[in-house]
This record gives structure tokens, sequence and C-alpha cells, in this order.
């Protein structure tokens, strides 16, 4: 009952305050929380500022909208309930709070159901039950439902004056609360079904979006998507609940479980909206990520075969349409004639009497055509569906092949082939030497040759050859390197391998099991593909083809050591698998010397190319280069006298032949001519063509044409980029005589010869001293325009935004210090110009960091937050500017800064082999010689000291003075993923540093068996990569245990013959202290009870008769792990068709072969069963 006025007459229920009426009488029987209320509508509030913000920006239009309404509303319904506070007893409040918290929900729920879609688009649209569209139509459509249904009842309720209209409004929104949890139940479930098909067609995911679905962002967006999903539901049902027994329930009137069930789980939810905002997760990829993407192979044109069939559908569809046409307009015309009703419907009754065959004739003819426009449409589909799912797998093998090697050198092969001239270097391909090794297996074939013989063109004809003969047999494998001595950073062996490996997969119609494996176990932490993986993935996949070619071009332009690295890699592969090589290279005495046993044809000019070079464009083809630029040496003389005085400067060929020293002096007296001939231009000109040639001959990578026509365009000092003084490409051609080409397959301007880059690296202080300064300068020029005033770009977006905008920036922020650290004159004005501004120092950082410039931070994307905390001391260190770290030093900047999240100046320069700075650095007092920075959790170099950067990057010299440096801890432990517990000495041993590990061997106090985290030794990991030399070094010290095992229980033999490392299982068993019968103890999910000669069966004959000669061995032993589990040897050699290994081991006479798998099956079961004849003869034989 309402309360009383003082004079004893009832309140109007509208004049109802608390000092008047009791609570009862209120809307709720409590009075709602004030602080509670207006905090949940202060941070929604926040979040639709947020979100307007975020869907302006990155123009997510609809997700904005949803958001946005939906939080309006729940901060108009909480901001009404703070209102009731003072009065719970007002009407208007309480409906504002009853529409606005009800119906509010609806809208967060639509913003769920638009990501859906995209999401299925980003994973794959053929791998969903439903077209993403349809997810998005039919939710949205329920949500449509609810939403009226919420609506219509909340204001039946709030304006009910009996309880019958107020009970069919709860009523009412009790059924659209109902329905809202069925669509999100359904919705979930949906959901759940997508989530396990994507799972079980991993191979199927849609490629492109591959690095996208690995990111953090992506991740989290996808959990904060499922809890949102979940609190709405609880929400929902928790309403459902409430409003079940009407607004006086004790349900609906107890506050608390109210603010945990609606408002904690809306809080949840849309903080998760907000903070993972579809934005960041889609890498800006979301107006991409819309319904209509990525069906182009269901929109692809018709064949010619399907028009012709859908052709002749047509005409005979149209056929009868135009006979049924004819009959209407004939029975139209009947109508249409004189006479009554009566008659007119006679005639027409009479027309269709009268040929009733013809009318069914037409209705079989219809329904045929219908049947097979259907038929084609079904058989369209499937076509389209089946061409879809295999652009889906081409797009993830790709991915795949990618991940093993970015190198491309079927691109460098098409820009080399298009070089040739028509008909030339068929001498070589109708050679008995080339005929010979194309013919027969395990060939190698040596062509050497003088500098600017052609044997660069020569290789990519072979290469053409042999992929035209064997274009159609898929059991050939070609692959083929071209050394450049302008991409040392690409010919590491493992890069080479790599590629290698890449190009054999590219070539074979299915992707190995193994390399799948491998694939999925690193694609989840975005790792690289592991190199030492690589020798036996390849050994594998060489044992796929009958013959696999390689042709490796240019040996002498590889460096020294990595050259050897390769050769004797490819003799390992050569020793086990019959492989075919193809190599040139210069005459230098190391190379012959490695072909000594090798057919042999040396290349030289041949009377028939020359001829059909002078009769083609002499510019296409550099094989004769030297003659070229004779010729050009001629162009200018006036008159017969001068001609003939440049004639006798010039040495033939035929006084020099069989001596390579003159002919590299006639190339050198050549190039000095051009040269003059440039200095001899107008002054313009002559500064411009030497700019042009100093910046390709010593740029540290190539360049492509539209950066060095960047880098040309700089003029020091200024603080933009002019495009107006960007040169013409014609102009650099004609001003440099010669000496440079553009390269249009490769879009790069170079110069013409290997010869002229050796040329100028000798004789560059000489035509151009002041050249490395130049280019510094230009750089930091570059890097201090007013552009990168901003400072570090905030996300991925932004960041590849930049570097595309600003062509040369990549190059100017990873190499200007290298140009500063070899000028002959100072660049300290501009380097100081530049760290004054810590915001364009830190841009450029940025660039160091995202481009893997860094031996001591992971690649964490374009982080803000690592580039803001270097400063120029890391920099300087970083480029090994000496003089510029005691000039810093002497300014006042700390050189030995401590920052969460970044190395030292010493690690950097530890890690980068700056002996130099590492000696400054030491020398001054304050700098801590042994700092264990903590770079982030987890990160791959956490916890590394300067000694073990120096030791894992094989420095011997800085490793030298950090030893010999008192506090300097020679056992220390690195913290991160990939080095976690490892010793310097491991990590030396690891990446094979011998000098390294010679210098830490000798290290007072040095622990030579320490184990990583892993349980990993020094031994273990060099007999596991591969390291002969260091696996000799570390028995000799005696302080090893040959047996030792990691926590996988691998010893150092298995890991050798797991590694196919022949050489280092032989050094292993010489020892006499190798247990050969070891077995693989705690990996029981994959090889527990693995043996050396299980793991040797799948190496090779050679690796199976190293270990038999122990006579130690037994042969019967069974694997129990995972991988095979039950097989032995035999059963092992069986399976691999390895007859030689099969008779091995039957020589032995200790073979039981009645042992049986765990399929029950023995080794003749097995042969039997593929069909392996000789290997069931064997078996049969020895019965």
């Amino acid at each position: 009952m309402s309360g009383l006025y003082p004079n004893g007459t009832q309140i109007d229920p509208h004049d109802c305050t608390l000092a008047l009426c009791p609570l009862s009488e209120a809307h709720f029987t409590y009075i709602p929380t004030l602080y509670g209320n207006a905090v949940l509508a202060g941070i929604f509030a926040i979040y639709a500022i947020i979100q307007l913000f975020f869907g302006i920006r990155f123009k997510t239009w609809g997700y904005m909208i949803a958001m946005i309404i939906g939080l309006l509303l729940e901060t108009a319904g909480y901001m009404s309930r703070v209102s009731m506070h003072y009065n719970p007893f007002t009407k208007m409040p309480f409906i504002l709070q009853l529409v606005g918290l009800t119906i509010g929900p609806a809208f967060l729920s639509a913003a769920i159901y638009l990501c859906l879609g995209r999401i299925i688009v980003i994973y794959g649209a053929h791998i969903s039950r439903l077209r993403p569209r349809s997810y998005t139509l039919i939710f949205m459509g329920c949500d449509m439902i609810s939403l009226l249904l919420q609506s219509a009842g909340g204001a039946i309720a709030s304006g009910a004056n009996t309880q019958k209209s107020s009970d069919l409004g709860v009523n009412i929104m009790i059924a659209g609360l109902v329905s809202q949890v069925v669509s999100l139940s359904i919705f979930a479930a949906l959901c759940a079904d997508f989530a396990i098909q994507a799972r079980r067609r991993w191979t199927e995911r849609e490629a492109k979006h591959f690095e996208l679905r690995q990111t953090f962002f992506w991740k989290a967006f996808l959990c904060g998507l499922v809890l949102a999903t979940f609190t709405i539901y609880v929400r929902s049902c928790f309403r459902v609940a409430e409003l079940w027994k009407g607004f006086h329930s004790s349900l609906a009137n107890n506050e608390v479980i109210f603010m945990i069930l609606e408002g904690g789980m809306l809080f949840i939810a849309t903080t998760c909206q907000t903070v993972f905002h579809p934005h960041f997760a889609f890498q800006g990829r979301w107006n991409d990520a819309n319904f209509a993407a990525d069906v182009a192979c269901a929109q692809e044109a018709l064949d010619d075969e399907q028009k012709k069939k859908l052709d002749g559908i047509d005409k005979s569809c149209r056929d009868v349409l135009n006979e049924l046409q004819q009959i209407v307009d004939q029975n139209k015309e009947v109508l249409c004639g004189s006479g009554g009703i009566e008659k007119r419907t006679v005639g027409v009754w009479k027309r269709f009497k009268w040929d009733p065959e013809k009318i069914n004739d037409l209705r079989s003819r219809i329904i045929s055509n219908i049947a097979l426009l259907n038929a084609f449409n079904g058989q369209f589909t499937r076509d389209n569906v089946f061409k879809l799912v295999q652009h889906q797998h081409d797009q993830e093998r790709q991915a795949v092949l990618d991940w093993i090697s970015t190198v491309d050198f079927p691109s460098q092969q098409k820009d080399i082939i298009s070089r040739r001239q028509d008909g030339t270097g068929l001498w070589l391909l109708d050679s008995e030497e080339y005929k010979t090794w194309s013919s027969l297996k395990a060939q190698t074939l040596f062509c050497p040759g003088i500098p600017g013989a052609g044997k660069t063109i020569l290789s990519s004809i072979v290469v053409d050859d042999l992929n035209a003969r064997f274009r159609d047999d898929e059991s050939v494998g070609i692959a083929f390197v071209y050394f450049n001595f302008r991409r040392q950073e690409e010919q590491k062996l493992d890069i080479i391998l790599a590629g290698i490996l890449k190009q054999l997969l590219q070539s074979h119609t299915s992707l190995p099991d193994s390399i799948k494996a491998l694939y999925r176990r690193h694609k989840h932490n975005k790792t690289p593909w592991p190199t030492d993986e690589t020798p036996k993935e390849l050994r594998s996949v060489i044992a796929l083809y009958s013959r696999v070619f390689i042709v490796a071009d240019a040996l002498d332009e590889c460096q020294n050591e990595r050259r050897a690295d390769f050769l004797s890699g490819v003799c390992d592969l050569k020793a086990d698998t019959e492989l075919a090589l193809f190599a040139t290279s210069r005459f230098i005495p190391e190379i012959t010397s490695r072909f000594e046993n090798s057919h042999r044809l040396e290349i030289r000019a041949r009377d028939h190319d020359v001829e059909k070079y002078l009769n083609g464009h002499m510019s296409r083809l550099p094989a004769f280069l030297l003659a070229q630029l004779h010729l050009d040496s001629l162009v200018g003389k006036m008159s017969l006298r001068a001609i003939n005085t440049a004639l006798k400067r010039l040495e033939t060929q035929e006084h020099t032949a069989g001596k390579h020293a003159t002919i590299s002096e006639a190339y050198d007296k050549a190039y000095d001519d051009a040269m003059e001939r440039i200095k001899g231009q107008v002054e313009d000109a002559s500064k411009f063509a030497e700019k042009v040639i100093s910046w390709i001959t010593l740029a540290r990578r190539p360049l492509a044409t539209l950066k060095l026509l960047h880098a040309l365009a700089i003029e020091i000092g200024d603080s933009e980029f002019d495009e107006t003084n960007i040169p013409q490409v014609e102009d650099i051609a004609s001003a440099c005589a010669g000496l440079v080409i553009v390269d249009e397959e490769s879009n790069i301007i170079r110069l013409v010869h290997y010869t002229t880059q050796e040329y100028f690296e000798r004789t560059h202080q000489r035509w151009f001293p002041e050249a490395q300064t130049g280019i510094a300068n230009s750089c930091l020029t570059y890097l201090r325009f007013d552009s990168f005033e901003t400072g570090p770009a905030p996300n991925r977006d932004e960041f590849d935004a930049r570097l595309r905008d600003n062509t040369l920036y990549e190059y100017a922020a990873l190499n200007w210090g290298h140009h500063a650290r070899l000028a002959s004159t100072e660049a300290d004005a501009p380097i100081l110009s530049l760290f004054e501004s810590q915001a364009k120092l830190s841009s450029s950082i940025q660039v160091m960091v995202v481009a893997r410039d860094t031996e001591y931070y992971d690649n964490d994307g374009p982080s803000q937050d690592t580039a803001s905390k270097m400063s120029g001391m890391h920099v300087a260190a970083h480029f090994g500017l000496g003089n510029m770290i005691l000039k810093l030093h002497g300014m006042g900047q700390d050189p030995d800064l401590k920052r969460h999240g970044c190395p030292t100046p010493l690690s950097i320069a530890a890690a980068r082999g700056h002996v130099e700075v590492v000696e400054i650095l030491l020398a001054i007092s304050d700098v801590d010689s042994d700092p264990r920075p903590v770079l982030s959790s987890g990160a791959n170099h956490d916890g590394r000291t300067p000694l073990s950067f120096a030791a894992g990057e094989g420095h011997e010299e800085v490793v030298k003075l950090l030893i010999a440096k008192p506090g300097v801890n020679v056992n220390s432990r690195a913290l991160g993923r990939s080095y976690s517990g490892m010793s310097p000495l491991s990590i030396a041993a690891s990446k094979g540093h011998l000098l390294v590990v010679k210098q830490l061997l000798a290290a007072k106090g040095i622990e030579v068996d320490i184990k990583c985290e892993s349980g990993l030794t020094p031994l273990s990991y060099a007999s596991r990569d591969g390291h002969e030399a260091v696996v000799e070094l570390l028995l000799t010290t005696g302080s090893v245990d040959p047996n030792s095992v990691d926590n996988q229980g691998w010893s150092p033999i298995l890991n050798a013959t797991w590694g196919g490392h022949e050489g280092i299982a032989k050094i292993l068993l010489a020892t006499g202290n190798i247990d050969p019968d070891s077995k693989v103890r705690c990996d029981s999910i994959y090889w527990s009870g693995w043996t050396p000669l299980m793991l040797a069966v799948q190496r090779g004959e050679a690796f199976v008769r190293v270990l038999l000669a122990t006579g130690k061995l037994n042969v019967n032993n069974k694997a129990i792990g995972y991988y095979h589990r039950g097989v032995t040897a035999l059963i092992l050699a069986a399976l691999h068709r390895n007859e030689c290994i099969v008779q091995l081991l039957l020589k032995t006479g200790k073979v039981d072969k009645t042992i049986t798998d765990e399929r029950a099956r023995t080794a003749l079961a097995y042969a039997t069963e593929y069909r392996y004849s000789n290997i069931v003869s064997l078996l049969q034989d020895d019965l």
C-alpha cells in the first residue's frame, strides 16, 4: 500500500520518495548501488568512445555501429540505475534501465556474429559447412527477432497499468531472451564444428593468411571472442531465470546476483571485444576478409570443352522454347479470332487436342534439357570445388616451401637465361663430356673457365636443357645454385642446402610426411626452418627420385669457408645418393683440386658463339666482355691514326693464352680506359657516373633500380626527399661508358661483369676515395628527414607503409653505420645529429630489429618499446664505431646502459664481433664485463652474456679478450628458449666454431661436460650438428662422457647417426668407450628403443657397415616408441627397400627373421606386400 501524507491522505505513487513511501512500493525492493552502477556506466561510456575511435580510424564500420549502440544502451541503463539510487520510485529511469539493459547485449552479439564470417574467410571458406555470409545473415536475423521481442516486451511491461499487461510484457521479453539463448547455443555449436573442421583439415587452410593466424593478437582475439560469447550466454540465461516469475520475484530483486551475472558478465564481454579489437587481429585486413573474398576459383571462366557442352545445351533449350513460343502464338491467334466465346473455347480445345504428341514431346525435351543443365551445373560445381580445394592445398604447400627457404633461385635462372644469345652454348650440350654426365647416374662434370668466358650463361643453358629433357619425368629432380659475390649472406651452407631442398620439393607431387610434421611442430611458435634437419631431409627427398641433378655455378664467387662447407656437404650427399653435379669456377687451385677425379671440360669462347654474338646484340651477352670494352674504347676516335694507336695498346688473347694473370691485366687496362673516358666527360656527368659506380660497387647488397635512383637523388643536408632530383635510367647507362647495365628481369642496375666488381674493389680508393663517406652521409641525410620525426611506427601496417613510401629507408637504416666505419674521413657530425633526435634514431633502430639485423634480439615485430630503449651508444656498438663510442662517453653518455629488454653495448659489440669496440668498452672501468640482460620472458637471447654472444657467432678475438677479463664467468648459462641452459662452450660446439672451442677449453674453470636444460653436453651438440673437428677436440680432453644421454635419452652416437654424420660416428666408435647398441630411453612418444643401427638403416649402407664393424651389436633390438613400434633393423631395411642393407644384416648370421612388429608382420611379410621381389628372394633363400 502506498504511503500517507501527514494529513492522512494517500500519496500518489508518482510522488513517492524514500521519505514518504515504503521500499516495497518501489520498482525494486532494494536501493541500486551508486558506485557499482556509476563505475559500469563510466566503463561502458569509455568503451563506446574507444570503439568510435577504432571504427573511424580502421574503418570497421559494421562492428563499430553494433558495439556503440550496445555500449550506449548499457551506459544509459546503468545511468538510469544511478538515478534510481536517489529515488527508486520514478518510472522513466526504470523504463530506460529495463529497455537499455535488456536489448543492449543483442547488439553486442551482433558484433560477434559479424566476426565469425570473416574468421571463416581467414581459415578458408571451403572448410565451413555454410558460406561465411550465411552465418552472419542467419544469426543477425535471429538477433533481430530477439531484439524486437525484447523491445516490444519491455515497452508493454514498462507501460502496463494492470498485472495482466505486465505479465504479458514480461512473457514477451522472456521469449526474446530465450530466442537469444537458443541462437547463441546454435552459434556456439556451429563455431565448435568449424573449429574441429579447420583443425582436421589443416592442410586446406588458406595459405595466404598463414602468417596472420600465427600472431599473438589473432589467437588472443579468438580467445576473447569465445569468452565474450560465453559471458553473454550466461547473462542471457540469467535474465530468463530472473524474469521467469516477474519483476517482483526474489531473483529479480537480488542486486548482488544482478551486478555479477548482468553487469559483470557484460563487463568481461565488452572488455574482450574492445581490448582484442578485430583490426589488430586481422592486421588491417578486416575489410579484405569480407564475404566475397577468396572464391576466385569458383568464378573462373569455362574452359573450351565446357563452353562447347554448354552451347549444345543452350541451343537445345532455345529450340524447345522457340517451338513452345510458336504453339503459344498460334493458340493466341485462335483466342483472338471471330465468333463467340463458346466457339473460341472449342477452337482452343481442338487445337490442344489436335496434337497431344507434340505437346508431350516438348514437355519431355524441356525435362531433358533441365536435367542436362542440372547435370552440367553439378559437374561444374564439383570441378570448381575441386579446383578451390586444390588451390588451397597449393597455397598451403607454397607456405611450407617458403618456410623452408626464401631464396628464389628460379627467378635468377629466368634472369640469366634471358640474356643468352640464341643459338649459343650448343657446343657444350653436344660435347661427349656433357652427354656422358647427363646420361649416367652419379657423375660430376667440372667446367672451369677464365673470367668473362660465359660460365654463368652456360650454366643457365644446362639448367634449361635439363628442364626441357626431363619436364615430363617426375622421377628426375633438378636443382641449381648461382653463387654471387654480392649475395654472400645467402650463401651460407644451411641456406644453400635449404634452397636445394625447396627446389626438389617444388618439382615433387606432394610433400613428404616428415616435412609436414616439422612444419606442424614449428608453425605454432612461428619458429624458422630447423637447419639441422636439412641434410637428413635432403637425403630423404633425393631418395624419392631415380636421378637428381645439381648445377652449381661460380664456386669462385663464394667465400672460401662457405665454399669448403658447400663442397663438403655436396660430397656427403654424393656419398649417400646418386647425385649428379655440374659445377663451374675460375681456375683457382683449391677448387680445381677438389675435382681432380671428375670429368672436366674447359669453358672458353667458341667461333660459332662469337659469330652468333656479333650478329646479335653485343650488350646482351657478357661472355665477350673484353671485346665489348675494347670496341667501346674505339668510340670517338676520329682518324685512322687514332684508331691504330688505340689498337696497339690492346693485348690479344693469342698473346696471353694460358696466362690468366695477363688476361686480368688486359681487363684492368680496358677498365682503366673506360674510367679515363668517364673522367673526360663534363664535370657534372663525370661526378654523376662516379656516384653511380660507387653506389653499385660499395652497396652492401644489390639495390633495385628505384632504390638506386633514390640514393642518387639525395642531396646532403636536405630535410625532405626531392622527387624532382631523381635521375633517368637512360642517363645512368650513357654516363658510365658501358660499365653499367640495366637488368630488366631482376630490376637491378649492376656492373657489367664480375671482373668489373673486382676491379673497382681494388681501385675504388684511386677513382673515388671519398665514396664510403658520401654513401654514409647520404644514408644519414635520409634517416634525418622530417617525416621520421614522429618516431617508430606503432604497428605493422604503419611500419610497412613507412618502408613502402620511403624507398631507401630500410637500406639506409641497416647499412649507414657500415659505410661510416669504412669511410676514409669522419662522418661524426651527421651521426651525432641523428643521435640527438631520439625519435628519428628509434625509427631507424626499429628497422634493424624487424629485419633481424641483430644477433642479440629476436624479431618481435615493429616494437616501439624495443626501439625506444636503445641509445646512440647501442647503435655505435652495433656498427663498430669505436671513435663514436669514445666521443659519446666523453659527452657523458653511459657506456653500460642496463635497461630491461635491452642488451648492453658490450653485449652488442661482442655479438657483432667488433674487436676494437670491445677493447674500448672493457677499458672503461664502469662497464660490467659479464652482464646477463633479460630481454623479455622466454626470449631466445635472455640471460646471454657478451661471452655467450661472441662464442655463438664465432668471434675468437672477442672471446679471447673476454676470457682474459677478471670476473667473466666462462660457464654462464643462457635463459632463453633457443639457448636454455647452454654455456658459451655448448653454443660454440653446436655451431662448429673450432677456434672458439679451443680458447674456451683453455680457460680456467671451464666445465667441459656441462649440461644444458635439455641435458645436452657440448659433445652432444657437436655430434648432433655434424662438427667433426669439434668432436675430436672435445674427446681429446678426456673430460667428457661419450655415452652421456640427454633428457630424451639420446647419446652422442645416437645424435650422430640421426644427423647422418658418418665421420663423427667413426670418431666416437674409435674411442672404444662407446656403447654402439645404446637405446633411446626416455622419448616414449616416437623413438623409444631405437638404436644407432636402426637409425643407420635410414642413412644408407655405408653407415650400417661402420656400426656392424664393431661386432657389438644386437641386430634384433625392437623399437618400442610410437614411430614404427616393434620394428627391428631388418624390418626397417625391408620397408626402405634397401637390398644391400638386408644382405649385410643377413651376413651377420645373428638376425632373427621371424620377429614381428606391432602389426604382427615380419620383414618378409612387408617385402611381399610391397612386391620387393629381390628382398623377398633374399629372405626366402636364407630360410
